[in-house]
């Protein structure tokens, strides 16, 4: 077989979509259709650090993306959720049409958005609104 060891780890429910946090302490799950929820967890040992329901994310995808530095969590549905990635509170939601996915640039601090038409968004304000 291939040269890697699977790890499973049993999650309930259906989740949509699953991101690290930079430095590997922070399972991000989003858990889409109906449900709509955000879920933390410190990984590996599974806790749930916070879970919370956004319902203007609509019945989107729900993809989701850490920021480089860690601190900023977005998830894109019928709108661009940006949160706290500690405590999950929104700073921002940004209406897009039909979201598909979100990913910071890794040296630049700007955001794409994909969806019926590209987006970039320049993200100090979102980085300035949590502080030092």
């Amino acid at each position: 077989q291939g040269g890697y060891e699977e790890l499973i780890i049993p999650l309930e429910g259906l989740y949509k979509h699953a991101a690290f946090s930079p430095d590997g302490r922070v399972l991000a799950v989003s858990a889409g259709h109906k449900h709509r929820f955000i879920t933390l967890f410190s990984f590996p040992s599974m806790e749930t650090l916070h879970s919370a329901r956004f319902p203007s994310l609509g019945m989107g995808y729900c993809h989701l993306s850490f920021s480089p530095c860690g601190r900023i969590l977005a998830v894109v549905g019928d709108v661009v959720v940006i949160l706290n990635a500690t405590t999950l509170k929104v700073l921002e939601e940004i209406p897009i049409e039909y979201g598909s996915s979100v990913d910071f640039s890794p040296t630049a601090p700007l955001m794409a958005v994909g969806g019926s038409a590209g987006e970039v968004f320049e993200t100090t304000a979102f980085l300035n609104a949590l502080g030092s």
